[in-house]
């Protein structure tokens, strides 16, 4: 209630464990008149673990995303590396099946830190995978923290048949530089006001390629309450479109 008093459209909850598909449930029972949506549900698939578990879990979160008719966003990570291409592929390609089978589309998640981890690094993947279901995400702190910050337009431009669920989010400049991964992330990751870097390059990209769809606020990590910075980054984004 509180978001949306704001303004805000709907969220995006983790789905990573029965305790948060618990919460899913929660949520979607609170916004069951349809006026706050579920515009995702972001599971982190560890490809390194048991895959029978990994397909498990995967399977019961299509399901309970299919009731709020919403995609499924997905991170595919082996911090360990001992995955093949050709594995992790095939959980790709898995995942794009069963989402389309359920009928709900599934969003590529590019995170800095594993192996696809801008929108353009995705490309191959998408398109190896591609079965009309499948989309990408652009992410202003992963492509800040890969160095592109200044190239947004065209990165934008490149995926912009498969552009969905954009996030943007207050950052620093330089968190290129930033060799400590918590400070880097502390400072990619900052309330919408916050921050020297100019988050309305990130905008003005998606403007460029006339995406209409929704923007997705990044809060990950942010230590204040969340009444300290809800309303100051849903009026600066207001002005950033708006301008």
């Amino acid at each position: 209630k509180a978001a949306r008093s704001i303004g805000y459209s709907g969220i995006v909850p983790n789905v990573d464990n029965p305790k948060q598909l618990e919460q899913l449930a929660r949520y979607q029972a609170a916004t069951g008149d349809g006026r706050f949506k579920i515009h995702a549900g972001l599971l982190h698939a560890h490809l390194n673990r048991n895959l029978d578990t990994v397909y498990a879990h995967m399977d019961k979160v299509i399901e309970s995303l299919k009731k709020s008719d919403a995609p499924l966003w997905l991170i595919l990570r082996d911090r360990k590396n001992v995955t093949t291409r050709a594995q992790r592929m095939a959980f790709l390609r898995a995942a794009a099946e069963r989402t389309k089978a359920a009928g709900i589309p599934l969003v590529m998640y590019p995170h800095y830190g594993d192996f696809i981890d801008t929108a353009e690094n995705a490309i191959p993947w998408l398109e190896e995978v591609q079965n009309g279901n499948v989309y990408l995400s652009l992410h202003l702190c992963h492509e800040l923290r890969a160095g592109n910050g200044d190239r947004l337009d065209e990165v934008a431009a490149k995926i912009k048949p498969w552009l969905r669920l954009p996030t943007i989010n207050g950052a620093d400049i330089d968190v290129v530089n930033e060799l400590d991964e918590l400070e880097g992330w502390k400072r990619a990751i900052q309330p919408l006001t916050k921050g020297d870097y100019d988050s309305s390059k990130f905008v003005d990209a998606l403007k460029s390629v006339g995406y209409a769809g929704p923007v997705i606020l990044k809060t990950y990590g942010l230590k204040t309450a969340a009444a300290d910075h809800h309303h100051t980054s849903f009026k600066k984004f207001q002005e950033m479109t708006d301008k």
